[in-house]
């Protein structure tokens, strides 16, 4: 029984996850650091301020 219910859940994640796809979307955690914050980060430093997480 417990692996049936497995299963189930296993095909509707796999079934969400195909449809998130098809609308251009992907799962997974955003970046950390984006290239607009990284470019900023860079700027920033180039300019003689000091930068800190």
């Amino acid at each position: 029984m417990a692996e049936t219910d497995r299963e189930n859940i296993r095909e509707s994640t796999l079934e969400g996850l195909d449809t998130a796809a098809s609308k251009g979307k992907h799962g997974g955690r955003p970046p950390v650091i984006t290239d607009g914050m990284l470019h900023t980060v860079l700027r920033r430093r180039v300019g003689g301020e000091t930068v800190e997480p």
